[in-house]
């Protein structure tokens, strides 16, 4: 089959709604929250078609024929560009609506469940177009869900993350507080501010030497990471405070002026869309943020909790770096 992936790699709908995957009390090890857990169910060709995905029309032209037989699941991820559905852990189909409404469906046969997952033109950034509205998902200000036309609206893009079988789609425009695609058990959306993966604060170096967790998103909390010159080992900066990140002999964080202090040395660790800093010095010590933006002693540290992933939220242009230099 199409992707590298075999027969005994796929599975139609219903057998998927069955399977243990989903079940969440056989997979407790799984932290991703089941309403915005998805996987695409593609529109695959038959063993006599040609390897090119086949057009779709619509309607199909026989409706009562058992054509949902052809749609197996690939795990991982889609293939940029081909027609799918988005299956989520809530049993659900993520579909768009002519009067812009975006919500789950049971609904297998529903024609405005049918979505084109497409590349937003940066690695891991995605748009999902609804093939019979020709609206693209889209999250407004307030967390919700909606369709929308201009396909050019930065509410549009979502990034892209695996998580064990399953995608999840994280709004870029509002990356920084952590706002999903989810869907309720009823198949209403989950509100942005519902399906929060993270904690949702940006770590800030103040300039009085305060390490903490805020959840503005400006240019005091711009960080410079830097490589240490070992591979992986980075240094973290404050662009405004221009002092680095560095943990103290009891696991407290603190901004350091020096930057060749041991503690100021950190291990990145990559993980789907997040990333991790553990101290290069003590191995179990994590940079991380409590629930109220306080920093964790990384004596208390402990590497999977959402507490020590962070979300690079975007770049920052040479025009705003100069802008912080001259304040």
């Amino acid at each position: 089959m199409e992707n590298g992936t075999s027969d005994s790699d796929s599975t139609d709908v219903e057998s998927l709604s069955d399977s243990d995957e989903i079940d969440e009390g056989k997979n407790v090890k799984n932290r991703t929250k089941r309403g915005i857990a998805w996987c695409g169910v593609e529109d695959a060709p038959s063993s006599h078609a040609s390897i090119s995905a086949p057009q779709i029309s619509w309607p199909p032209s026989n409706p009562n024929s058992n054509w949902r037989q052809l749609r197996p699941v690939h795990f991982g991820n889609p293939l940029f560009g081909t027609k799918m559905q988005l299956y989520s852990r809530t049993r659900h189909n993520l579909a768009v609506y002519p009067d812009g409404e975006v919500r789950g469906t049971p609904d297998d046969d529903d024609l405005h469940t049918y979505l084109e997952v497409m590349s937003a033109g940066h690695p891991g950034h995605v748009r999902i177009k609804g093939l019979l509205t020709n609206l693209y998902v889209a999250m407004d200000p307030k967390g919700r869900l909606y369709g929308e036309p201009d396909m050019t609206d930065n509410s549009t893009i979502f990034i892209e993350a695996f998580q064990g079988s399953y995608n999840t789609y994280l709004s870029l425009k509002y990356a920084h507080l952590g706002w999903y695609i989810g869907i309720k058990k009823s198949g209403k959306f989950k509100r942005g501010p519902k399906t929060k993966s993270e904690n949702g604060f940006n770590l800030t170096i103040q300039d009085d030497g305060h390490v903490l967790g805020t959840r503005d998103d400006n240019l005091d909390n711009v960080l410079v990471v830097s490589s240490s010159g070992e591979i992986s080992h980075v240094r973290i900066q404050g662009a405004k405070s221009k002092r680095y990140l560095c943990f103290d002999d009891s696991g407290n964080l603190y901004a350091e002026e020096d930057k060749n202090k041991d503690g100021a040395i950190f291990k990145e660790i990559l993980q789907g869309s997040y990333n991790g800093y553990v101290s290069k010095n003590h191995p179990d010590w994590y940079i991380g943020i409590k629930k109220d933006g306080n920093m964790k002693n990384g004596k208390r540290t402990q590497w999977g909790k959402k507490s020590v992933k962070f979300l690079p939220n975007r770049n920052v242009s040479e025009a705003e770096l100069q802008q912080l230099d001259s304040s």
